[in-house]
């Protein structure tokens, strides 16, 4: 009987373990899961997530209040050069940081390249252009210990404006609209059109 119920006892022991090993391996698994898509500088959602994303969303009719938004930083490589890439770091992170508590609320931002910046939210379409105001504020006061400025060129579209136009052509659009306004940049502050990219 003593050897039985030691039996009972072992088998019992390495099965709680078992169970236990197993629950961890799942919350290792989905962790890596979800690492995987995020970039880890900015926290926001990376260019996979982005990928994966659009792809769930393709071919489906868009609502009347989703923003396709397109950003990329303007001086990043001036910022490095002059600056360090300490600098260049912070002001990614700063962008970033300005991206999630303003966009955030309304949809998902993604970092899709180095200096590209992406989102795809919902605003009710009399917001729209305040909420863009509010990002430009958000950029204009980010201030770093190593990055004097954040710059961003946007361009965005929204839904209703261009019912004519796929997902994909709503990324390229906001993209078109994204460059235009860096070449205002770059205009405004009198550099050679070289500097875009």
């Amino acid at each position: 009987l003593p050897v039985t119920v030691l039996v009972i006892i072992l088998v019992g022991f390495l099965s709680i373990a078992l169970i236990a090993r197993i629950a961890l391996k799942r919350k290792e698994t989905a962790l890596l899961a979800a690492m995987a898509r995020v970039d880890k500088m900015t926290e926001l959602g990376n260019r996979r997530a982005f990928d994966e994303y659009m792809d769930r969303l393709k071919g489906q009719e868009m609502p009347s209040d989703f923003v396709f938004v397109q950003m990329d930083l303007n001086g990043l490589k001036r910022m490095n050069d002059e600056h360090g890439h300490v600098a260049g770091d912070e002001m990614i992170e700063m962008a970033a940081r300005c991206m999630r508590s303003v966009l955030s609320p309304f949809g998902n931002v993604y970092r899709i390249g180095g200096d590209e910046f992406a989102a795809l939210i919902r605003v009710p379409v009399d917001q729209v252009e305040a909420l863009v105001r509010q990002l430009e504020t958000a950029f204009e006061q980010a201030k770093g210990a190593h990055c004097p400025e954040v710059t961003v060129s946007v361009g965005w579209v929204r839904a209703e404006s261009r019912p004519d136009l796929s997902l994909e052509e709503m990324g390229q659009e906001a993209d078109r609209r994204m460059y235009e306004d860096k070449r205002l940049y770059y205009r405004k502050r009198g550099m050679p059109p070289s500097c875009i990219r």
